[in-house]
């Protein structure tokens, strides 16, 4: 499939960077909602995000060309200007939520300590954002993907997984392993029958904390080494009904039931 750049115009797919509001609803376009959490670090995560998304509306083209009809993805810059997009609501049924710099824990980022890595910002975007994932979670069917320090801001609101900074950053193509339940999910099966093993895999890794799951005790599971191998916990974020909430320190927030490597 040729590359494409993600900000030419096609017959069947656009791209929208959300500055003062959304562009208005629009009976032929299928909107994908992408929550930017890069605080304007230059990457190349979201622009690959934007691309993943054209070259799947690509796979599509002729159905949405013959419909009238563009998938577009519009991106909001969440931590900087604090713009989310709408709770689902007929508009919006799929939320991207992209890597970032800094502490998941956006009091900690003061601009000066190295887990902040350059980023001061203020909190005031993480309740809205955690009420946006509370809606989409609440929904039968909304999607949330959340990629890198999304998935850690996602373990803080679900209460899954305790997020520990590590004593330094975590870079390279480390091993991982799935764990038992991770063979038998129903998404991370289907990939577990591509690998050589069914277990071992190297991913691209770039972060500052480890996710601890609790175990069904309620005790912190610390991570083990399995054939000399990083072992990472893997989420399975069930349906709605399947979620069920509970209190902590007056919180409510919905815990996701954790697949993890023993």
């Amino acid at each position: 499939m040729k590359k494409r750049d993600i900000h030419d115009s096609y017959d069947f797919f656009e791209y929208a960077r959300i500055v003062d509001s959304a562009p208005p609803t629009d009976h032929n376009r299928l909107d994908i909602a992408v929550l930017d959490m890069n605080h304007r670090w230059p990457n190349l995560g979201h622009d690959q995000i934007i691309h993943a998304i054209l070259d799947a509306a690509e796979l599509s083209r002729q159905a949405l060309v013959s419909a009238g009809v563009k998938v577009r993805a519009l991106s909001y810059d969440v931590r900087r200007s604090g713009m989310l997009p709408g709770t689902p609501d007929g508009r919006f049924q799929v939320y991207v939520a992209t890597g970032g710099p800094g502490h998941l824990d956006p009091r900690k980022n003061d601009g000066i300590s190295w887990f902040a890595q350059g980023v001061r910002e203020s909190a005031g975007w993480e309740g809205p954002l955690f009420h946006l994932f509370d809606s989409i979670v609440g929904h039968p069917k909304a999607s949330l993907v959340g990629i890198c320090h999304s998935f850690g801001l996602m373990c803080r609101w679900s209460g899954a997984a305790t997020p520990v900074l590590r004593e330094e950053k975590s870079s390279g193509i480390p091993t991982n392993v799935l764990s038992d339940a991770g063979t038998q999910h129903p998404w991370f099966s289907r990939f577990s029958k591509e690998l050589a093993d069914h277990r071992h895999y190297r991913v691209i890794d770039n972060r500052l904390f480890d996710m601890i799951l609790e175990d069904t005790g309620g005790r912190k599971r610390e991570q083990r080494r399995r054939d000399d191998a990083r072992v990472r916990a893997r989420l399975r974020w069930p349906d709605a009904a399947g979620l069920r909430r509970e209190s902590s320190s007056g919180d409510h927030r919905p815990r996701a039931r954790a697949i993890s490597a023993r």
